[in-house]
């Protein structure tokens, strides 16, 4: 399934016995729901990182997050690759609409390394649909942020306080939101591709070409030149490269089907005369 901007993430609990496990336990017991976090895709993201497929989260796990280069907990982005690589089920609602990249960039200002909530208070009072402080913008937790860059576009109520709203909710079963259009499809099952059966197809066909390569791990393969090397790492269903050459400098590009990558590798051996 391709991911685009607008995409709406929805994750089960880890399989993996961890201390955030208990967490993730807590928040499908509370709310009677498997869904236990969500995020946004942002593809290219028009912030201060560089070109690929994201999600946008408020998450509670220390991870490095692309824009400082540091851990922190709280909103990120998130590489896709690393949100591929945990033990969670993962659905996804399509997004039926576009999001202007000026919008995108004026909520990132607005939440750039907010905290996530850990106020206990706001957990236990949140369990029963009541908000002391409604619609907070110094901290959320995963489902509040979604729902905060979702007012902010104009997709919810004005009103709606996103404080308070969970996973479950952004679900396409629930009816607790008020959407002002119908801006999402339903809950699809994100089934992540067979990596080892990708990378697998394509040495076959590097070697019917007669084309020498190296295998660095089970998603990168190199392409020895005369002068250099391409690289090409895949990453949910992308095949993107860069070329290491002392005579010519080549673009990054990025391909989905193996027909227009093996074209490229071709293209550019031949180029600088293998």
């Amino acid at each position: 399934m391709h991911l685009e901007t607008g995409d709406l993430l929805l994750f089960t609990q880890k399989k993996s016995i961890t201390g955030w496990w208990l967490i993730d336990k807590t928040i499908e017991y509370f709310t009677n729901s498997p869904y236990v976090h969500v995020g946004l895709v942002v593809v290219d993201p028009p912030f201060s990182v560089s070109s690929g497929t994201y999600v946008w989260e408020c998450g509670y796990e220390a991870c490095v997050n692309p824009e400082t280069g540091k851990q922190n907990i709280g909103v990120r982005l998130t590489p896709i690759s690393v949100v591929l690589s945990n033990e969670q089920t993962i659905y996804v609602r399509k997004c039926k609409t576009y999001i202007p990249d000026k919008m995108l960039q004026k909520i990132h200002s607005e939440v750039f390394l907010k905290p996530y909530d850990m106020c206990l208070s706001d957990w236990l009072l949140a369990t029963l649909r009541v908000d002391l402080r409604p619609q907070k913008t110094d901290r959320f937790w995963c489902s509040a942020f979604i729902a905060y860059i979702f007012t902010q576009i104009g997709w919810l109520d004005n009103n709606t306080d996103w404080s308070i709203i969970r996973p479950c909710d952004l679900s396409s079963s629930s009816t607790y939101i008020s959407w002002k259009s119908k801006v999402y499809g339903g809950d699809m099952r994100y089934k992540k591709f067979e990596r080892l059966t990708l990378i697998a197809s394509l040495k076959l066909k590097l070697a019917a070409l007669g084309i020498e390569y190296k295998q660095k791990s089970d998603s990168e393969i190199q392409v020895p030149l005369n002068q250099g090397f391409i690289h090409i790492n895949i990453s949910e269903f992308i095949f993107e490269t860069s070329v290491v050459d002392t005579v010519k400098t080549y673009p990054i590009m990025s391909f989905t089907k193996q027909k227009s990558l093996v074209k490229y590798i071709l293209d550019i051996r031949e180029s600088i005369n293998v």
